[in-house]
């Protein structure tokens, strides 16, 4: 598992957006399927691809290390 704090220069942005920014390898039909699948979520909860996030919001990816090392 990965945490991620949102800082002030990524607020205000979608989530999708964020995730794609982050992970530029992985396909939108993957993050989607994984935001679907609560394997990514936002503040504890599964979040919709159109939710702002603001900072201070933690974002955790529940993926193994090699999957995020590979994005």
């Amino acid at each position: 598992m990965k945490e991620i704090i949102i800082t002030e220069n990524e607020s205000s942005q979608r989530l999708d957006r964020f995730l794609k920014k982050l992970m530029p390898q992985a396909s939108t039909g993957f993050l989607q399927k994984m935001l679907r699948k609560k394997r990514i979520k936002l503040n504890g909860q599964k979040s919709e691809p159109a939710t702002k996030i603001e900072t201070g919001d933690v974002l955790h990816l529940y993926f193994s290390e090699e999957t995020i090392a590979n994005f």
